[in-house]
């Protein structure tokens, strides 16, 4: 695990230097990209001096809270994110994030009361975009590595000891629309095969493909389809042990980008398309379990 870790981390940097380059190569050739200050302040011909664009480094922090509804078991609940990081540039980006869940109503017939608030795991994430874009700037490769943590009380029962994740995309810009496709190998660590009747992972493939629709400059639809394919550990209670295990799933989201600060929305989360063994559909089960989400996140 201490070498998938070294290797996540080198391929992050790697990624994240080439970036930097690429970026700086560009906006030094296509003067037409700089900030509006700049292009005003530039030299004539006659004139050696240079204008330095401003730089795009800064610390940021994301808060975004999930409401969350079950129209079957009237169970309420919220979803939240809080991100804090350090932007190297517009492309490069380092920060942690850590889930916190809240359970309102557990049921219909539930006298829950209160939040109970809870960590609901976390993870380091390296996010390097676009660290090559085609010439027609139409197509760009992007990269995502994260290092996933057992913040969650109930994650680290199970004996989680961390997961990780390495995930590449590619996108294509369609006039408004932009179509990515990601494949995503997962890598888990646990300290035991199982617990209760479940068997733990020890190897996962994500493969999502995301339609991301710019309805207006501040409206957005994103449907993303995920496909996960798990390879479980041998635990002899469990029904799937030693197998694999799927799960196929979406989770389209409409946004309203209020200002750079502020933005809201609607989500809808499914259920599995499929029986976990992967025998049979479930269509209908899928739509019926699935989640209802209000979304409101702040960007500092």
């Amino acid at each position: 695990m201490t070498g998938l870790v070294v290797l996540s981390a080198l391929a992050g940097i790697s990624l994240a230097a080439f970036a930097e380059t690429t970026t700086t190569t560009t906006s030094q050739v296509n003067t037409a990209e700089a900030p509006a200050s700049a292009q005003t302040a530039l030299p004539s011909s006659s004139s050696t001096a240079t204008v330095q664009a401003p730089s795009e480094s800064k610390f940021t922090a994301f808060l975004e809270v999930r409401p969350t509804y079950s129209r079957i078991t009237g169970k309420m609940d919220t979803e939240d994110t809080i991100e804090v990081g350090y932007q190297f540039s517009k492309n490069v980006k380092l920060s942690y994030a850590q889930f916190l869940r809240t359970n309102l109503v557990d049921s219909f017939t539930s006298d829950n009361k209160g939040v109970n608030l809870r960590g609901d795991g976390g993870f380091l994430r390296m996010r390097v975009n676009n660290f090559y874009v085609s010439g027609d700037k139409k197509t760009k490769l992007s990269y995502q590595g994260r290092i996933n943590t057992p913040t969650d009380d109930s994650m680290s029962g199970t004996g989680m000891i961390g997961s990780l994740y390495n995930g590449f995309a590619v996108s294509q810009d369609i006039g408004n629309l932009t179509l990515s496709l990601w494949e995503v190998p997962i890598f888990w660590a646990y300290s035991k095969s199982g617990s209760g009747t479940a068997a733990n992972p020890i190897y996962q493939n994500r493969a999502m493909i995301v339609a991301d629709w710019q309805i207006t400059p501040s409206l957005l639809l994103s449907v993303p389809l995920i496909f996960d394919a798990q390879r479980n550990r041998q635990f002899a209670p469990s029904a799937l042990s030693d197998r694999w295990q799927y799960n196929l799933w979406a989770w389209p989201e409409l946004d309203y980008t209020i200002n750079t600060v502020h933005t809201v929305g609607i989500a809808f989360r499914s259920a599995n398309f499929m029986a976990s063994d992967g025998s049979d559909s479930n269509i209908d089960g899928a739509l019926n379990k699935g989640v209802f989400q209000a979304v409101w996140n702040v960007t500092l």
